[in-house]
């Protein structure tokens, strides 16, 4: 019994890390739109009228991107947070890889910019069984972050297999990676 109880304790313990360390990024990602959007607003306010049309329109775009950008982050942990409560409906459905990857692409197409892309996911025959939406939202966040953390005019690449009953489509990237195990 104590040792059942010092392992809950011990995942508990360790649940708790994650979600701080969790929330520090996210904070930090939430940071980026957020300042973005309020510097827009507040050149678009002081010099309007010294922006041509040309300026107030790229302006304008930039705080709508940031705005997609940010309310996109806000659905994604939101969706977690309904996912970890069992709040969230999984709906598997047979989708095939290339139509996740083409959706995903298309929502991470702002982080990608300046990469080369190598997209090896060609039509199949064999479905994935897979929740799309909730598919393609994990794919383009994973697609995002080889854009974010990846070098400058890096090579991202899409491959998809099948090994058995069990398919998979994978990221590779050139990003640094996470540290240690």
């Amino acid at each position: 019994a104590y040792a059942a109880e010092a392992l809950r304790t011990r995942v508990q313990m360790a649940s708790e890390r994650v979600k701080a360390d969790l929330l520090a990024a996210v904070s930090h990602d939430l940071k980026t739109p957020l300042s973005t959007i309020l510097f827009t607003l507040q050149s678009l306010q002081k010099f309007g009228e010294t922006h041509d049309a040309a300026t107030r329109a790229e302006l304008l775009g930039l705080a709508e991107s940031e705005t997609a950008r940010l309310s996109a982050m806000v659905i994604n942990l939101l969706d977690v947070n309904r996912l970890e409560a069992g709040a969230l409906a999984v709906r598997p459905a047979p989708t095939p890889p290339s139509e996740l990857v083409v959706q995903a692409l298309r929502r991470a197409a702002p982080a990608l910019a300046g990469r080369r892309l190598k997209n090896e996911v060609g039509e199949t025959e064999w479905p994935l069984l897979v929740d799309p939406a909730l598919f393609e939202s994990a794919l383009a966040n994973v697609l995002e972050n080889a854009g974010k953390y990846g070098p400058a005019q890096s090579t991202i690449e899409l491959r998809a297999g099948r090994e058995g009953d069990r398919g998979w489509i994978e990221v590779l990237d050139e990003g640094a990676g996470f540290p240690g195990d």
